[in-house]
């Protein structure tokens, strides 16, 4: 029974060659890795990664200028600032059908706000473009104010 364990079963040619990697097999796999790394870094230099807020809006006058209500949550008070971009859709008119409209935030309001029993801070927005909506006051609808635009390669790596 002993000499039954003791049986080799490849030959040495047999073991040499399992044993050996081929050379040409592991530099083609790592040119191709290296390669497939570089696309994926120099894409994700020329991709962005737009960064948005949802936030609730009401109409508040519709005098010479439509100004609205954006209601910002505090996590993203500092992130906000005057001249930033949005687009509204308001309730009534869907996106679909008649596109976003774009404001630009006029004035940040710091001081806490209670709306639907939750603290916010007030940004107010100026329309800049309806597309063909006919807004009332006391509209209310969503905003996605455009917080950043970076690429995510900037992201990824955390630079301003």
């Amino acid at each position: 029974m002993a000499d039954i364990d003791n049986i080799e079963l490849r030959s040495e040619k047999t073991r040499q060659v399992i044993g050996n990697m081929p050379k040409g097999i592991v530099r083609y796999g790592t040119s191709v890795i290296s390669l497939i790394i570089i696309m994926l870094l120099a894409v994700s230099y020329f991709v962005p990664y737009p960064e948005n807020l949802k936030s609730t809006i009401v109409v508040t006058s519709t005098d010479d200028e439509i100004l609205i209500r954006a209601y910002i949550p505090y996590s993203h008070i500092n992130s906000v600032r005057e001249g930033m971009c949005a687009e509204i859709e308001f309730e009534g008119y869907p996106a679909f059908e008649y596109g976003h409209c774009t404001a630009i935030i006029k004035q940040i309001d710091k001081k806490v706000h209670n709306y639907n029993d939750a603290n916010y801070f007030i940004a107010y927005l100026i329309i800049k473009d309806n597309k063909g909506v006919i807004i009332y006051p006391d509209m209310t609808g969503m905003a996605n104010i455009l917080i950043s635009n970076q690429c995510i390669l900037k992201k990824l790596l955390s630079i301003d």
